[in-house]
């Protein structure tokens, strides 16, 4: 499935800094679909980084990363 990045928002703080940036992204295949928001938050970043050095890209590299993790399925163990 092609997953696309359709939206980026960020939210500034009090003091002007960006707080977080939400990622939104939309795919399509067949009659199937996903949709999923993301938010990078400061925390998240690589060493020696901030949400204010971001380019679009690593916006998005770190968000579809993000988008990984969340969506992770772990198979079920059978009922006994």
């Amino acid at each position: 499935m092609d997953i696309k990045i359709t939206n980026i928002n960020y939210r500034i703080d009090g003091d002007g800094n960006t707080s977080a940036i939400a990622s939104t992204f939309s795919g399509y295949a067949n009659s199937e679909s996903v949709n999923a928001n993301v938010e990078l938050q400061a925390d998240m970043m690589p060493e020696g980084k901030t949400l204010d050095d971001l380019t679009r890209k690593e916006i998005e590299s770190l968000s579809r990363d993000r988008l990984s993790e969340l969506v992770k399925v772990e198979k079920a163990e059978p009922a006994e």
